[in-house]
């Protein structure tokens, strides 16, 4: 077992039965629990989703793009699509909307 801090969570990404964590120190975890277990393991404050396969840490996006349908970019540099079911409720988290 190894325990991160939450805020040290970038973004997680579905693979099938297996989620991979991008932390802010660049290394990736893979951990044998779905995505949705993932996420209700985290604070819903904190973290949204914004594709069926991907879950964000709101305070490491630094853009939204609306271009392309519309993507985030987040602190690492990572730039990850917004799903059109999922755009609205992240513009009002965001405070955008």
């Amino acid at each position: 077992y190894e325990f991160v801090e939450i805020a040290a969570i970038v973004y997680a990404q579905a693979e099938g039965a297996y989620t991979h964590v991008f932390l802010n120190t660049k290394r990736k975890l893979v951990i044998s629990k779905t995505l949705s277990d993932i996420e209700e393991m985290l604070p819903a404050t904190q973290f949204q989703r914004i594709h069926h396969s991907t879950l964000i840490n709101l305070s490491h996006v630094t853009h939204f793009f609306k271009t392309d349908g519309g993507y985030v970019v987040l602190d690492n540099g990572e730039k990850l699509i917004v799903s059109k079911s999922k755009k609205e409720d992240l513009l009002e988290r965001l405070g955008l909307k």
